[in-house]
């Protein structure tokens, strides 16, 4: 069995990408930054490797001739420079390992909507991804259980590859939480046994065991998580606020379970995996989201987890991780890079990784939101224009204490308070 995990992604000079490499954490590294920054692009680059294969859309430019064509994204003006650093002709990046085993990533030549990537040298990972859409909990009864006990591998194998049906827009006439289900009873049927089928399967009682722990572990307390009960032909979720169906689950709890599901199944028999993660949040709670990552961590002490995310809580929620940002930057002027134009970009406009130091990571919700995920305030849009309209009553006027004083009591006439800091630091920056 596979012990390698992932220790570096580069890529570069490919679609919006001028240079980013990242250096993963063994347990947890988190990808943050805006909308179309890249950060599903990157864990798609990494999921193909667990068969997860996401299609890259080609781009479409017209001759003047009215011929199509497209073109696969690199930035042709700056080819050869990626080529000579991979040795490999449209190279884009490249993976590195923790056996220092690396993979160049390249294209595949084609005039076609779709663009390829291929890994060269690619090791052996075992890892899974977790995508940014949750199963939804619609009732489907479990009409009949097969007679062969369903192991921790086979039920991962079924629930993921309903997920991939529905990740690829397939739809197989059943549901993931169906597959969950039909496991579950499974289990607990040959878990336990009875006089008649024999004293029950060890195996299978323990991983339904510890799954409950893992729900323990996962789910928020104030739930009051019990255990799960199997009452044929339905499963049921014990709590202290009640018992009911799984079916009947909430969007945000039956994200937790989805997560730990799939973990806990595919992690049965393994030392060390890969999960990838996108956009986990979702569904989530402000308070779930601050606690998932620590949670999972210690539940999977085998997992390296890789994380896309826009959630401040969850780039903050990790002390020992690596945090690493996606950042557009402009480009062009003497010596510095301009686009051609058939890449599909604002000529100028790329994107960089930076490394997140601890100091940031430390930060409060509201100075990731501005200082890391580039929100430059966290009030609500309307606030944020009435207090404009507050502000431009002292520009051009001195700054004294009597000032900020003034300001300050036309905030609280408002019961705007709160924002005393905000509206100062918009009062200093200039127009």
């Amino acid at each position: 069995m596979s012990d390698i995990i992932f220790k570096r992604l580069e890529v570069g000079l490919w679609r919006q990408f001028q240079s980013v490499q990242i250096d993963f954490h063994p347990r947890l590294t988190v990808i943050t930054g805006s909308n179309g920054a890249g950060k599903s692009t990157l864990i798609s680059l990494l999921s193909q490797q667990l068969g997860w294969a996401r299609q890259y859309l080609s781009i479409p430019l017209r001759s003047e001739d009215g011929t199509l064509s497209y073109r696969n994204g690199v930035i042709q003006d700056f080819l050869r420079q990626m080529e000579a650093r991979n040795h490999t002709h449209n190279a884009v990046g490249s993976i590195t390992y923790s056996n220092d085993s690396k993979s160049t990533l390249a294209l595949r030549e084609s005039n076609v909507w779709q663009t390829d990537i291929y890994h060269s040298n690619a090791q052996a990972v075992e890892g899974m991804l977790i995508d940014s859409h949750r199963p939804n909990p619609t009732y489907t009864p479990v009409g009949t259980i097969s007679m062969q006990p369903m192991t921790a591998s086979h039920s991962f194998q079924l629930y993921n590859q309903e997920m991939l049906t529905r990740f690829n827009g397939g739809y197989s006439g059943s549901t993931p939480i169906f597959r969950m289900k039909e496991a579950l009873i499974s289990m607990g049927i040959f878990g336990e046994g009875n006089a008649t089928i024999g004293g029950g399967n060890l195996a299978l009682r323990s991983t339904f065991e510890s799954f409950n722990h893992t729900l323990r572990e996962l789910l928020p307390e104030s739930l009051g998580f019990r255990e799960i009960a199997i009452r044929p032909p339905e499963v049921v979720l014990v709590t202290d606020t009640g018992d009911f169906m799984i079916d009947a689950s909430s969007g945000g709890i039956m994200a937790i379970i989805d997560v730990a599901w799939r973990i806990h199944m595919f992690s049965q028999g393994k030392s060390a995996y890969v999960v990838l993660m996108d956009e986990p949040e979702n569904h989530l709670h402000p308070s779930m989201q601050r606690t998932l990552l620590r949670r999972l961590l210690k539940a999977f002490p085998g997992g390296q987890f890789i994380v896309a995310t826009h959630s401040p809580f969850m780039v903050s929620s990790v002390k020992d991780s690596h945090v690493f940002v996606l950042r557009y930057q402009q480009t062009g002027g003497d010596g510095a890079q301009v686009l051609s134009p058939d890449v599909g970009l604002a000529a100028g406009r790329t994107v960089v990784g930076e490394h997140l130091a601890r100091t940031n990571k430390a930060a409060s919700a509201s100075d990731v939101f501005r200082e890391v995920l580039g929100v430059p305030v966290t009030m609500p849009e309307w606030v944020e224009i009435e207090l404009k309209e507050i502000i431009e009553r002292y520009r051009g006027v001195k700054i004294t204490s009597e000032t900020l004083d003034s300001v300050r009591s036309d905030l609280a006439a408002l019961g705007y308070g709160e924002y005393f800091t905000d509206a100062v630091r918009m009062l200093a920056t200039k127009p």
